[in-house]
């Protein structure tokens, strides 16, 4: 199983074990959403092979740590996937842009000179140029409120 394969996994049990029915919007939906996005959005901007694993294991990672604190959770998230990344051995130069791409997503964006810090926060918000907007959105406002 490859590093990509083995993420997916551990963010889809992760997800699945600490999901609440009150997180409308940011569930496992939503990050298969912006994985998809991602691997578009990243192979239409000419990304390497080795920005395009960077970039999606920073999505399947974005949000893991909504479900802590979501005031927080890019800190968090990017802490999950830097354990994650460490127990696989992973070279620490590409943990660093991972992690750096996910705390990238805070909002509001704050701009970056990595290509994948971009896409990925392109990705993230695709949903606002899509015709569920409205819908979508009024998942994330329930579950704001």
């Amino acid at each position: 199983m490859n590093i990509i394969h083995e993420a997916e996994t551990f963010v889809t049990n992760l997800i699945e074990s600490t999901h609440q029915p009150i997180f409308t919007y940011h569930n496992l939906e939503h990050t298969q959403n912006v994985v998809k996005q991602a691997k578009k959005i990243g192979l239409e901007t000419g990304l390497s092979p080795d920005e395009m694993e960077n970039l999606i294991l920073a999505a399947w990672f974005h949000d893991t740590g909504y479900y802590e604190n979501f005031a927080k959770h890019e800190e968090i998230s990017a802490a999950h996937a830097r354990k994650f990344l460490e127990e696989k051995n992973y070279p620490e130069e590409k943990i660093q842009q991972i992690t750096e791409a996910i705390l990238h997503t805070k909002m509001p964006h704050l701009p970056c000179d990595e290509k994948v810090c971009n896409v990925l926060c392109d990705a993230d918000l695709h949903h606002l140029s899509t015709k569920d907007y409205i819908k979508i959105s009024e998942k994330l406002r329930e579950e704001r409120s």
